[in-house]
């Protein structure tokens, strides 16, 4: 039962992934409620159950939904979606059987042994395959959005996790074919080793957090310093402006006097007092200003 739950919720994690990288790189048309998620994701698990036993057929309707959703809620062409859906569910099947390969290689296990149905060697290589796939399209979501690009702490983080969880995998597969343990015990001991690998997500996930409170910490302090420097910015500003102001006062001021003056002196000298004119003239350029 077990092994056919890990199947189920396998199959409908490749189109949640789907749905996940489509949304972030194309685009939603309008908000998806969440409603409308669990709608979706349970199509997928109604056809990760039924159709459990006819991959081909069951990946063609999985294909259909991925593409029907991407027309309701998504951005872009219906042509550049469906193309781009057939291409990851390719791309997807040639990841897993590209891990499925790499673990075999690792754990020196053969490959049959690796996926018979119903085993706990099965339920530990989807795992593997599906957290695999999930850290490729957050990377390859995050490397084409360039609104969500990943930072390098962030990067160093969950390729340390996921190198953590690759060899806690790798030797739980080691143990099982080694050691001749029951169904139960086998299952216990995944378990237990699923456990540790939650842990080092929740620690993981811990560590963003502070990072992202430390981030959004120094955020505020940066605004609130840009903020003092623009307050005193403004506050020259505004005097700089008091000051030009008040030259143009006096420019203004001088031009009148100056006006007044000249007018004075034309009287004089239309009525031909040019002596007293000089003489104004002379004490005026004796004035040390």
């Amino acid at each position: 039962i077990i092994s056919e739950i890990a199947e189920i919720i396998a199959s409908a994690a490749d189109g949640g992934l789907v749905l996940y990288f489509f949304v972030q790189y194309f685009g939603k048309k309008d908000k998806i409620r969440w409603w409308e998620y669990v709608i979706w994701m349970s199509a997928f698990f109604v056809d990760a159950h039924f159709l459990n036993d006819h991959a081909n057929v069951q990946a063609c309707i999985m294909i259909i939904l991925v593409w029907a959703f991407s027309i309701i809620y998504l951005k872009g062409k219906n042509v550049v979606k469906l193309i781009a859906t057939l291409i990851i569910y390719i791309l997807m099947a040639f990841i897993n059987i590209g891990s499925i390969q790499i673990v075999a290689l690792c754990a020196g296990t053969p490959i049959g042994e690796l996926i018979i149905p119903g085993t706990t060697l099965r339920i530990i290589v989807l795992c593997i395959s599906k957290i695999t796939l999930g850290v490729i399209f957050y990377l390859v979501e995050k490397f084409l959005n360039r609104e969500h690009y990943i930072k390098k702490e962030e990067g160093i983080l969950l390729i340390a996790l996921y190198a953590i969880f690759f060899i806690v995998a790798l030797i739980s597969i080691k143990i099982t074919v080694t050691v001749k343990l029951d169904n139960h015990q086998q299952m216990s001991f995944f378990a237990l080793s699923m456990a540790v690998f939650l842990i080092n997500i929740f620690l993981f996930w811990m560590v963003n957090v502070a990072h992202w409170m430390v981030e959004k910490m120094n955020y505020h302090n940066r605004c609130e310093i840009e903020n003092e420097i623009l307050k005193v910015q403004l506050e020259q500003q505004e005097k700089q402006i008091c000051h030009t102001e008040l030259l143009y006062q006096n420019a203004r001021k001088i031009r009148h006097d100056m006006k007044h003056y000249f007018m004075t002196y034309l009287e004089l000298l239309k009525a031909g007092e040019v002596k007293i004119v000089i003489d104004e003239m002379q004490e005026i350029l004796k004035t040390e200003l």
